[in-house]
């Protein structure tokens, strides 16, 4: 339960970029450090200040924005009645953890030569 909870603490971002990191850019050491990560917080608290940390946790950040854009463009523009949108909000709150663990694999595939370019 702890390991499921510390995903929404404030260095969860800068612990998946760190994951990333550790197994050098490389996406199946990070998905086999990542579960087994016990506690988020503590890794993302520990985690080291560096250029490349940085980097990659601005791109967590990047993926984190376009969600609550969403969100709020649902909210405010198409007038959906407020109970669908607090339920699309739960769950989208729900799996944004697991969404965002694999995305950051995903946009790292994708950009692995221009990461390994700037380290």
């Amino acid at each position: 339960m702890k390991r499921y909870f510390s995903q929404y603490g404030p260095h969860f971002p800068k612990a998946l970029a760190y994951l990333m990191l550790q197994g050098h850019l490389s996406i199946r050491a990070y998905l086999r450090e990542y579960w087994k990560t016990k506690d988020f917080i503590e890794l993302g608290a520990q985690a080291p200040h560096s250029k490349s940390l940085r980097r990659l946790e601005y791109v967590v950040y990047a993926m984190i924005a376009p969600a609550w854009i969403v969100l709020a463009f649902l909210l405010f523009f198409v007038r959906l009645p407020i109970t669908v949108w607090l339920t699309m909000a739960v769950m989208v709150s729900l799996i944004a953890p697991l969404v965002l663990s694999y995305g950051l694999a995903v946009v790292v595939y994708l950009l692995r030569p221009v990461l390994r370019r700037s380290n």
